[in-house]
């Protein structure tokens, strides 16, 4: 059409113009947070404390002494 709208559907919107509608727009998928960069965050940070613990737990089941301190065994983990 000559004013640039869609003729197949009777020229309906063609989007938000405004900044608080294209916010309305960008949020209108938003439903559980689980992809945003925190809980991304969270769950990485989370999985390095449960790999630390199952190291750890092994270590002591086992009585396995590697003669290194917390720190050191700590940056071993993170390095692994």
């Amino acid at each position: 059409m000559a004013n640039g709208r869609c003729r197949l559907h009777d020229g309906k919107s063609t989007g938000p113009k405004t900044p608080e509608g294209k916010e309305r727009a960008r949020l209108a998928g938003y439903k559980h947070g689980h992809s945003t960069n925190e809980a991304v965050e969270r769950r990485k940070s989370a999985m390095q404390v449960r790999k630390k613990i199952r190291v750890l737990s092994y270590m002591a089941q086992r009585g396995i002494s590697l003669g290194m301190t917390p720190a050191e065994i700590d940056k071993w983990l993170t390095s692994n």
